[in-house]
């Protein structure tokens, strides 16, 4: 369903790309995006269900694979605009367009991958699986990360093209600032998955925290100056400090198998709001 409304919407941009009709393809990608997203992170912890470390294993493999394909869309971009110019865009729905055209036959591959993961295993892992659910449940305290965190990102990912321009960036840079951001969360969030229990103690995420704070002095104060090197480093803090929030929120809410549901639907409520707000 969700492979299927993608390719809907890319194909419209395609058809009708005027300003009153994105706002429906929009609108289209933002239910494809919820009904792909929220299956997605109960799927992978089904599939690293029994395994050490699953759920650790399942969060960070989440959050790590779609902020990476978050940032390879503008660094694509980045590279069809320096060598299509103004054609650019409808390379980039037509590339957009194929690619979930293939994924409409993902599910078939993944309802498999998810029996042979239900199959007895016939060589136990050394240590059991911890228990996650005797731990507190902060899936609240990872809404307000990612309510910070996400804001964050959504700022500078929407000043950047037209202030960017202003102040004399190419679409190149843009694009390439932009996908450093995901990529930063995409490689923090891979870094992190051999985690222990570090999700219940303050100073890292505190570090982070500041670290997200540097990131948006840097847009703030060379944005305007069009310095590329800074608002490359400002991009990958920010990305870094999203990334460790990225993780928590699908951990926290996984953690507790009876409110995983709830709290998954919850997650892609806040995410979207956050994007949408800011």
């Amino acid at each position: 369903m969700s492979a299927v409304l993608f390719v809907l919407a890319f194909a419209g941009m395609l058809a009708a790309p005027q300003t009153a009709m994105l706002y429906f393809w929009l609108f289209l990608i933002g239910l494809a995006t919820a009904f792909f997203c929220a299956p997605l992170q109960v799927f992978l912890k089904k599939l690293e269900q029994g395994k050490t470390s699953g759920l650790i294993r399942a969060s960070a493999l989440y959050s790590a694979s779609w902020s990476f394909g978050m940032a390879v869309g503008p660094f694509i971009f980045s590279l069809f605009s320096l060598t299509l110019g103004k054609n650019a865009w409808r390379t980039a729905l037509i590339l957009n367009a194929a690619l979930m055209a293939g994924a409409i036959f993902l599910p078939a591959l993944a309802e498999r991958l998810a029996a042979a993961a239900e199959r007895p295993r016939t060589t136990p892992d050394r240590r059991p699986e911890d228990n996650h659910a005797d731990r507190p449940d902060l899936a609240p305290a990872g809404w307000v990360l990612t309510v910070a965190a996400f804001s964050a990102v959504a700022v500078t990912k929407t000043q950047l093209p037209a202030q960017g321009r202003e102040a004399g960036l190419t679409e190149a840079e843009i694009g390439l600032v932009a996908a450093l951001i995901y990529f930063a969360h995409s490689f923090t969030s891979l870094c992190l998955i051999r985690s222990r229990d570090w999700m219940y103690r303050r100073t890292a995420v505190s570090m982070f925290t500041v670290c997200g704070i540097a990131g948006l002095v840097c847009f703030l104060l060379f944005l305007p100056r069009g310095c590329v090197l800074p608002l490359a480093a400002g991009a990958v803090m920010i990305g870094s400090y999203s990334g460790l929030v990225g993780f928590c929120l699908v951990y926290y809410s996984l953690a507790h198998p009876e409110k995983a549901a709830r709290h998954v639907a919850v997650n892609e409520i806040v995410v979207g709001l956050t994007n949408m707000s800011s």
